[in-house]
């Protein structure tokens, strides 16, 4: 009895040695692994924090000329056309960045709408003018 308490003894230690090995090998991967996915999220949110800035300031810079162009129109001025006004408009709206054009010619006006790319977008008519609904949110422009 005391042999065969022996080889099961040997045994125990052995698979306890085996798991404690295998619980070290999971720890060390998993760190490895988290490791490298702290640093990849920290390289994704800077680079889009850095496209969004740039997007932020060109459209910052868009509506300053657009309020111009606009002043300039209300205060008689012609110097600045309508074709002038739609070319800037058609600037602005990059494809890439999420910039669209919607053009109500029957209203005489442009609606230039920051929206995230897989948005679906849905446009009515209300009293107060067009109402665009993105992803649900309803956002009066």
């Amino acid at each position: 009895e005391s042999l065969l308490a022996s080889q099961w003894r040997q045994r125990f230690e052995t698979c306890r040695s085996e798991k404690e090995d295998a619980v070290a090998k999971y720890l060390m991967q998993k760190e490895k692994v988290d490791a490298l996915v702290e640093n990849r999220q920290k390289s994704d949110a800077g680079k889009y924090e850095v496209k969004y800035r740039d997007v932020k300031e060109s459209f910052r810079l868009y509506r300053k000329k657009a309020k111009e162009i606009f002043e300039a129109q209300q205060s008689g001025n012609t110097g600045v056309s309508d074709s002038k006004f739609i070319s800037l408009l058609r600037k602005i709206c990059i494809v890439g960045v999420g910039l669209q054009l919607i053009e109500y010619p029957c209203f005489s006006f442009y609606l230039v709408c920051l929206v995230p790319h897989h948005s679906r977008q849905r446009h009515r008519r209300s009293k107060n003018g067009i109402h665009t609904e993105l992803d649900g949110e309803l956002f009066v422009l």
